[in-house]
C-alpha cells in the first residue's frame, strides 16, 4: 500500500494567527452583544420554558436556554470571572465577535460557530476557552497544499477524540498528543486538567484513525471539498445552468493561478468546463471546473512531490485510473496494494474517466472482490447497498457498481442465508430484486428452516415469487415453518396483504387443527381479508361455543379487527349471539366500540325500537342521540330477533336500566372534558350544570324511587357519590335529589 512520507506530511507548520477584520467597530459592550448574536440572532434560543423548575438553586430554578447561555457566558468572561487565562479567552471571544458580527461571513458559517459556542458554554471555563481557540482555529483559510493538508489532519484527531470522550480536557489532549506525531497544533497547551485517558491508548487510537483515513485516495476527495468550500467564497456557486456562464470578472477569482498552490500548474482549459452559446462563436463561455482534472493535478503533486510513496505496480495501476487508457491490463495483487480497503476502492473509483467508466468499475471490483474471502466479500455486499451514502461516487457510478454487483452474485456466493438473501434485496429496485431471486431461488427452499427463516424469503418478493416458494416448502411447512396460530402471526404481521393472502392459501387447510383458543381465534383473523375471515369462521363454526363462551371473550377478539373483519366475524356467529349474552353488563362492553353498519340498518331500527319500548315500560323515555348509538351500533344490529328478546329479559328493573345510561353519561361527559386542552373547573361545571332535559328529570324520578327503597347506610353512598349521580341526572336533579332526603 502507498507509504505516508512523515516528512512531507507530518511536519508541523508555523502557527497562523486568524487576521480580524479591523474595520469591524468593537463596542463597549462587544460581551453582551456577542450573547445576543448568538443566543438571538443566529440560534433564536428558546426564552419562556423553565429548564429546571424543581432545582433547589432559586437562580436556576429561572434559567430557560437564553438565559442560562447568558448566565454562563458571563461566569466564564464577564465582570465577574476570576479565569487565570482571563484576558487570553477575552481575546478568543472578541476574535469571534468580530467574525459574528461581519456581514460578509456566511450564514451557514457563523451558525456552525454559534453551535460550538452553545456546546462549549456548560463546561469549565478552562474547557470553554479550548473551544473558543478550536472555533478560531477552523476560521484560518489555508494558503498552499501543506495547510489544507494540516486541516485534514487536524479534522483526523477531531474526529477520533469526539468518538471516545465528551470531555474537553481529554479532547484537548489528543491534540496535545497528536501534536507530537502528526503535525497538528494543540488547543490549549496551558489546560492543566489531567487526561483520565492515559497516553498510550491515545496514541493507539490516533495511529489507527491515521492509517484508516489518511490515504491517497481519501485524502484526495478531502482537499477538493476543501477547495470546494474555499472557491465558494470567492463566487463559485457550481454548474451554471444558463447560457452566460461565468463572467471574467468572476472565474478569475478562482483560476489556475489562484489554484497553483494548492494542486500545481495546470491550464485553465484543463480546469474549466466551456461550451459555445453557438456553433460559430468564437469566444466559449466557462460553465464549471472540471473537478475530476483538479483531482488528477491533486494526486500528481502528492506523488511527484513525494508526499506518499507508491510502488513500480501501484503507480502503473494509478496511471490506468486517471487516463483514459482502452486497455486494460490485469491486475496483480500487488498492484492491488494500492486500495488496501473497500472504503479506499470506493474513493479510487470516483476517479474513472467517464468514456471508461463501467469497463473500469468492473475490471478495478472483479480483482478487489476476487482477492477477498467469503466473509469479506458479505462485508462489501454490505457497503454496497450503502451506495447513494457516499455522493462523491455520483449517481453514474453508483448505478453501475449496483449492476455489476448483481451480476456477480453466484460467481462470489454473496447469498448464502435467507438473512443476506433478504438484506441483499431491500435496498433494490423491484426489477433488480428479481434478478436476484431468478439466480438463487433454487437455493432458497433448503435455507428456510424456521419462521424467520421464511419471512425473511418472503418480505421482498412479489405474490408469484412467494407462491412459488410455498409451493416448494409445502410438506414442511407444518414441521418446521409454521406450527402453530402464533407462528403464523409471526409470519403475516411483517409481510403485505398480497403475501399474506398466498401464505394464507399455503396454510387454511390446516387452520381446524390449529385453532384451540380465542387467541388463536384472534391471531388468525387479524391479518386476514374479510372474506378470509369468513371462510376462517365457517371452517371452525363447530368449536366456536368452546372458543367464545362469553362477550368478554368476543370482545377481545374483535377489539384488534377492522371493521369489515368484524362485520364479517358478527355475521358468521349471529345464531350464536342469544348464548353469548348472558346478562346486562355484557351489552356497554360488546356494543360501545363498533360502529353503525348502514348493511343492518333494518336491524338497527328494530333494536331502537325494542328498547323505546322497555324505556317506556319503566317510565323512561331517552330521546339522547348517544343513548341509541351507544346501544344499537354495529353488533347490535345484527341481532336477531331472539336476541332482542333476550335484551327485554335482561332489563326488567330501573337498577340495570340504570347501568346503561350511566355508563353512556360518564362516556360522554369524559369525552367532552377530554376534548378541551385544560379544562377549568368552570368549563367542567359548565357542562355538567346544562338544563335538566326531561329525560334527566325522568331518570331522577326513577331514581329518586329506587332510593326510598334502599336501606339508609346506601341511600348515603348513592348521595355522596358527585360525579356518577351528576352525570345521570344533571346538576340541578342532583342538587333536588339531595334536598328532599
Amino acid at each position: 500500500m502507498p507509504i505516508i512520507n512523515p516528512n512531507k506530511n507530518f511536519i508541523q507548520l508555523p502557527a497562523k494567527q486568524y487576521k480580524v477584520d479591523t474595520n469591524i467597530p468593537i463596542p463597549a459592550d462587544w460581551l453582551t452583544e456577542l450573547g445576543i448574536l448568538v443566543a438571538d440572532d443566529i440560534l433564536h434560543l428558546e426564552d419562556t420554558q423553565k429548564l429546571y423548575p424543581t432545582d433547589d438553586d432559586p437562580i436556576k430554578r429561572e434559567f430557560t436556554k437564553k438565559t442560562e447561555f447568558f448566565y454562563r457566558l458571563n461566569f466564564h468572561a464577564g465582570s465577574i470571572a476570576t479565569y487565570s487565562l482571563k484576558t487570553n479567552l477575552l481575546e478568543s471571544l472578541q476574535t469571534l465577535y468580530s467574525v459574528l458580527a461581519d456581514p460578509k461571513t456566511p450564514f451557514d458559517q457563523k451558525y456552525s460557530l454559534a453551535v460550538k459556542i452553545i456546546e462549549g458554554v456548560p463546561h469549565c471555563t478552562s474547557g470553554f476557552h479550548d473551544r473558543c481557540n478550536e472555533c478560531i482555529q477552523g476560521l484560518i483559510q489555508p494558503e498552499n497544499l501543506d495547510e489544507m493538508l494540516g486541516v485534514i489532519r487536524q479534522n483526523i484527531v477531531s474526529s477520533t477524540a469526539s468518538q471516545i470522550t465528551d470531555d474537553v480536557h481529554v479532547y484537548n489532549c489528543f491534540f496535545v498528543i497528536a501534536s507530537q506525531y502528526y503535525g497538528v497544533h494543540p488547543l490549549n497547551l496551558r489546560d492543566v486538567y489531567q487526561s483520565t485517558i492515559n497516553d498510550e491508548m491515545i496514541k493507539t487510537k490516533l495511529g489507527q484513525a491515521f492509517s484508516l483515513t489518511y490515504t491517497i485516495f481519501n485524502t484526495v476527495n478531502s482537499l477538493v471539498d476543501q477547495l470546494l468550500n474555499m472557491m465558494k467564497l470567492r463566487g463559485y456557486h457550481g454548474k451554471c445552468d444558463d447560457d452566460n456562464g461565468y463572467t471574467y470578472e468572476n472565474y478569475s477569482k478562482f483560476n489556475s493561478d489562484y489554484l497553483k498552490p494548492f494542486i500545481g500548474d495546470i491550464r485553465d482549459d484543463q480546469l474549466f468546463i466551456c461550451k459555445h452559446k453557438e456553433e460559430d462563436d468564437l469566444v466559449p463561455v466557462i460553465v464549471d471546473i472540471n473537478w475530476r482534472e483538479v483531482k488528477k493535478a491533486l494526486i500528481n503533486k502528492l506523488r511527484y512531490e513525494h508526499y506518499f510513496i507508491f510502488a513500480p505496480e501501484e503507480n502503473e495501476l494509478l496511471d490506468v485510473i486517471i487516463e483514459d487508457r482502452e486497455l486494460l491490463p490485469a491486475i496483480t495483487p500487488k498492484s492491488l496494494a494500492l486500495v488496501p480497503t473497500l472504503n479506499e476502492c470506493l474513493h479510487c473509483l470516483t476517479l474513472v474517466s467517464k468514456c471508461s467508466l463501467e469497463k473500469k468499475v468492473a475490471w478495478m471490483l472483479f480483482a478487489y472482490l476476487n482477492n477477498q474471502s467469503t466473509k469479506k466479500r458479505w462485508a462489501i455486499w454490505k457497503i454496497f447497498n450503502e451506495l447513494e451514502k457516499i455522493p462523491d461516487l455520483g449517481k453514474d457510478l453508483q448505478a453501475h457498481l449496483k449492476e455489476y454487483q448483481l451480476r456477480n452474485i453466484i460467481q462470489f456466493d454473496i447469498i448464502c442465508s435467507t438473512y443476506t438473501f433478504r438484506y441483499a434485496l431491500q435496498n433494490l429496485a423491484p426489477d433488480q430484486r428479481t434478478i436476484v431471486y431468478e439466480a438463487v431461488k433454487d437455493q432458497l427452499p433448503n435455507m428456510i428452516q424456521s419462521d424467520q427463516h421464511f419471512i425473511e424469503v418472503l418480505k421482498h418478493l412479489t405474490p408469484d415469487q412467494c407462491a412459488s416458494i410455498c409451493e416448494a416448502v409445502k410438506d414442511r411447512l407444518p414441521i418446521n415453518i409454521i406450527r402453530s396460530m402464533s407462528d403464523l402471526r409471526y409470519v403475516l404481521e411483517d409481510l403485505t396483504p398480497d403475501q399474506c393472502t398466498i401464505v394464507y392459501e399455503a396454510v387454511k387447510d390446516r387452520l381446524f387443527d390449529m385453532i384451540q383458543s380465542m387467541v388463536d381465534f384472534q391471531r388468525a383473523l387479524k391479518y386476514l381479508t374479510p372474506d378470509q375471515c369468513t371462510c376462517v369462521c365457517k371452517a371452525v363454526i363447530v368449536k366456536l361455543p368452546n372458543i367464545i363462551q362469553d362477550a368478554n371473550v368476543l370482545h377481545y377478539v374483535l377489539q384488534d379487527l377492522t371493521p369489515d373483519q368484524r362485520t364479517s366475524v358478527c355475521e358468521a356467529m349471529k345464531d350464536l349471539l342469544p348464548n353469548i349474552m348472558k346478562n346486562i353488563s355484557d351489552y356497554p362492553d360488546l356494543f360501545y366500540s363498533h360502529p353503525l353498519q348502514q348493511t343492518y340498518a333494518q336491524d338497527f331500527i328494530e333494536a331502537s325500537q325494542a328498547l323505546s319500548q322497555i324505556f317506556d315500560q319503566c317510565r323512561i323515555h331517552p330521546q339522547d342521540e348517544k343513548l341509541i348509538q351507544y346501544v344499537a351500533i354495529q353488533t347490535a344490529t345484527v341481532m336477531n330477533v331472539t336476541t332482542i328478546e333476550r335484551l327485554k329479559t335482561l332489563t326488567q328493573s330501573i337498577q340495570e336500566i340504570a347501568v346503561i345510561i350511566q355508563s353512556q353519561e360518564v362516556k360522554s361527559v369524559q369525552a367532552y372534558i377530554t376534548s378541551l386542552q385544560n379544562p377549568t373547573q368552570e368549563q367542567s361545571a359548565l357542562y355538567l350544570s346544562r338544563p335538566a332535559s326531561p329525560e334527566k328529570i325522568a331518570r331522577s324520578e326513577a331514581i329518586q324511587k329506587a332510593l326510598y327503597d334502599m336501606p339508609l347506610t346506601e341511600r348515603i353512598h348513592c348521595l355522596s357519590k358527585d360525579t356518577s349521580l351528576t352525570a345521570i341526572i344533571g346538576a340541578d336533579q342532583t342538587a333536588k335529589l339531595r334536598q328532599s332526603f
